[in-house]
């Protein structure tokens, strides 16, 4: 079994004889802050402690991934991590304001950033993530198709990233390698 607390991760194996705990980790973090991840992506077990996460797996204990700020809430949503975090400009004033992040681990990019009020919890339900504010309001995040991210990267000449997305997606990504060739041709 696993358990989080504030300061580590102990690991305790029950079994007829006594229990034996070893420490998976010597970092903690708070409540909302720990999750597994789907098949997908191994089954990790991940805890988001402050400026990081960690990823642990039966074979490799411990990734970290260095990441700024601390935050109030993760989510794990059709392998992306989403991430609540205070906002740098407000953490100094009182009326504070979240930034949340999508990060597309398999892809390795950021999706999606937004700000939103205070958020009181993150909620993946019926193929959709959900975001309940402080206030009660209630806010549906839509994920865009893979063609419509294909063409927002195009727009944005992130070239490489829309080729490593439609290879990852088994999609033809041909057609933008021959519009790689021609953006980089056009610029000399």
């Amino acid at each position: 079994s696993l358990l989080v607390s504030l300061f580590s991760v102990p690991i305790l194996q029950v079994s007829d004889n006594s229990p034996v705990s070893t420490f998976l980790s010597s970092e903690g973090c708070g409540l909302g802050l720990s999750l597994l991840t789907d098949h997908h992506s191994y089954h990790q077990f991940l805890i988001a402690p402050k400026n990081k996460f960690l990823f642990f797996t039966a074979d490799d204990p411990g990734n970290n991934l260095p990441m700024d700020g601390t935050r109030s809430h993760i989510a794990w949503y059709r392998g992306c991590l989403v991430s609540v975090s205070f906002a740098r400009r407000t953490m100094l004033k009182q009326d504070s304001i979240c930034d949340l992040t999508i990060y597309d681990m398999s892809n390795k990019f950021i999706g999606f950033t937004g700000t939103f009020p205070p958020v009181k919890a993150l909620l993946v339900e019926w193929g959709s993530l959900f975001v309940i504010g402080k206030n009660n309001e209630l806010y549906k995040l839509n994920e865009k198709g893979i063609q419509e991210k294909i063409e927002i990267l195009k727009r944005k000449c992130l070239y490489d990233d829309a080729i490593q997305l439609a290879k990852n997606n088994q999609d033809d990504h041909m057609n933008l390698i021959k519009a790689h060739g021609d953006h980089l041709a056009s610029k000399g």
